[in-house]
């Protein structure tokens, strides 16, 4: 259900009022304290929060290059027009 709400603020392209995640790893932190089919659930949410983090950086990480690409690209660019227009 926490989860559910988290994607449902993040279709209303709003931020949580507190940290779902946080929840889950103070959770995990008192493991012994926690009831065996809360664990399991805990455990499935964090294995999923990992997953999207990981899926997140992967991507950010693929932007950073593109957008490194295209800086470079349009520098190269500047440089050629520039020399073009000094040549004539």
């Amino acid at each position: 259900m926490g989860r559910g709400c988290v994607e449902h603020y993040r279709s209303l392209k709003r931020q949580c009022v507190f940290s779902h995640d946080e929840l889950l790893c103070q959770i995990a932190e008192n493991a012994q304290k926690v009831d065996i089919i809360l664990a399991h659930y805990v455990y499935k949410d964090l294995q999923a929060a990992v997953e999207r983090e990981r899926n997140f950086r992967k991507k950010l990480t693929e932007q950073a290059r593109l957008t490194k690409y295209f800086f470079c690209c349009a520098i190269l660019l500047i440089i050629v027009f520039l020399n073009l227009g000094l040549s004539t």
